[in-house]
């Protein structure tokens, strides 16, 4: 009911003769009752509002977002810029490629190298690795020699079968990292030649 005489209140005062008809704002309430005023009420400013002027409406204003939509957007923004610099960084990357190789070849031929680099340096670790268990493995029969006899190694004996423990340490380190590097050669250079077959099918298109 008092939809309707608000409806009507507002028809009739459009249709009045010679009325100068001034700009009108629309909102609801919480009931979902229309009104019509000249100014909208605070507790209702944050809803949707409707400007209208002679009648027809000249302007929509929509409601003041929530905490969570507000949050909700700014999510979406994050992501859309690190979407945004991600695609820079692969163009940037793709640039890279096509000024440094002329074809698949030649990645192949630095990556073989530099893997052929890293080899060597792990069979060079490696066998003084062995050498390294070699000594360790007669420093450890002297010691027993003396346990045998209940008597106790000399000083320098126990620094050195510490020393090579360290170094045997070390050299496995080395090694493990040495390998490590390796695969992360081969798997990004394996990761260039796919990206650049890539880009020489696009240019062919």
């Amino acid at each position: 009911m008092f939809r309707r005489s608000t409806a009507i209140l507002v028809m009739a005062c459009l249709a009045a003769p010679g009325a100068a008809l001034a700009q009108l704002y629309s909102w609801t309430d919480e009931e979902g009752n229309v009104h019509y005023g000249d100014s909208i009420p605070p507790e209702y400013r944050d809803q949707e509002q409707r400007v209208l002027r002679d009648g027809l409406e000249v302007e929509r204003i929509d409601r003041a977002l929530t905490e969570e939509e507000r949050e909700a957007i700014r999510r979406q923004q994050e992501m859309e810029a690190e979407a945004e610099r991600a695609a820079a960084l692969q163009a940037e990357q793709d640039q890279r490629l096509l000024r440094l190789y002329g074809s698949v070849e030649e990645i192949e031929r630095l990556r073989d190298d530099r893997v052929a680099g890293l080899q060597s340096q792990i069979r060079l670790t490696a066998n003084n690795l062995e050498d390294l268990e070699r000594n360790l493995e007669r420093v450890e029969e002297s010691i027993e020699r003396y346990d045998d006899r209940e008597d106790d190694a000399p000083d320098h004996l126990l620094r050195r079968y510490d020393d090579l423990a360290r170094q045997i340490s070390d050299h496995q380190r080395h090694l493990m990292e040495r390998e490590d590097q390796m695969e992360q050669v081969r798997a990004r250079f394996n990761a260039e030649i796919e990206r650049f077959t890539e880009l020489q099918e696009e240019r062919q298109r």
